[in-house]
Parts: structure tokens; C-alpha cells; sequence
């Protein structure tokens, strides 16, 4: 086992350790669904690097996850001009996030669709990773894995 799946260990012991009734229980559960969220998408990572050849297939990659179709054009329409596949500069990321979601937003809340794209920036963002500059597939695809994408942007939009 390596290192980091060892201290991986450590802390979702320690996390599941924290008495429900402390003043940190809410914080403690948070951090284990990030754990959570991070763990799956360590696995998948996983799964693909022993399964995949040394470059996959980023679309059937997604497929592969179940990515919704607007996901996967916002990532593909990230990655395709910078000729990247599994990371892409956030900056990037946010410019399609905030094309692709104008239409859903603008319906109702014409004024919010920045804000609505910082939300989900701040989302992405609030993972685990080392460079906020940059968004793996993997983590982008872990923020909306089991939310439908255009509910899950209409209520961004309503909690505006």
C-alpha cells in the first residue's frame, strides 16, 4: 500500500472516530464525503490507468462514467483547442462552464449567469487537489456525479 493510501486510511479513521455529538460532526461529515468523492475518483483513475493504453480515449472515458452530455461538451470544448484530454487550466474550464450555461440561466435569472459559473467554479475548486489553476476529469467529473446537470444549474440559479 503506498504512502498516500495509507494516510488516506489514517484520516477516514480519524474522521469516522469524531463523536457525532462533537461541535465538529458537520465539518467532519463534510470532509468524508470529499474523502468519499476523492476515493472514487481514485478508483476510477485507477481502473483506467491498469485497464486503458497510454492515451485514452477521452470520450470513452466519459462514457464510461456515465457522464452527462453537457458535461462532456464543456470538457471536450476545454480540451480540444488546448489538444489536453484528463487537465485543463480553470480559467478555460470557466469561460465553457459560463457558454454552456448562459442558455439554462438566462431564462429566469438573465443577471446570474457569472455568478452561477463562479459557484461552480468554487465547486470544482473546493476539491482536494494541489493547483487551483488547473481541473482534472476526474474532479470535474466527481462535483456532478449523481446530479442531473441542468436542474442541478437551475437551482445554482434560484439560490442566485
Amino acid at each position: 500500500m503506498s504512502c498516500d493510501a495509507l494516510a488516506y486510511c489514517d484520516m477516514l479513521q480519524v474522521l469516522e472516530a469524531c463523536d457525532v455529538q462533537s461541535p465538529f460532526s458537520f465539518k467532519a461529515t463534510e470532509m468524508l464525503k470529499k474523502l468519499g468523492s476523492e476515493e472514487v475518483s481514485l478508483e476510477q483513475l485507477l481502473q483506467i490507468s491498469t485497464d486503458a493504453p497510454l492515451m485514452p480515449n477521452i470520450l470513452k472515458v466519459m462514457s464510461e462514467f456515465d457522464v452527462d452530455p453537457s458535461l462532456q461538451e464543456i470538457w471536450m470544448s476545454t480540451c480540444s483547442p488546448l489538444n489536453a484530454q484528463l487537465v485543463v487550466p480553470s480559467d478555460d474550464l470557466r469561460t465553457q462552464i459560463k457558454l454552456n450555461i448562459a442558455h439554462i440561466v438566462e431564462q429566469h435569472y438573465p443577471h446570474l449567469v457569472n455568478r452561477v459559473a463562479d459557484s461552480i467554479m468554487r465547486l470544482l475548486l473546493d476539491c482536494a487537489q494541489d493547483d487551483p489553476k488547473i481541473v482534472t476529469l476526474f474532479h470535474f467529473v466527481g462535483v456532478f456525479r449523481g446530479r442531473s446537470f441542468v436542474p442541478f444549474v437551475e437551482n445554482l440559479g434560484h439560490d442566485g
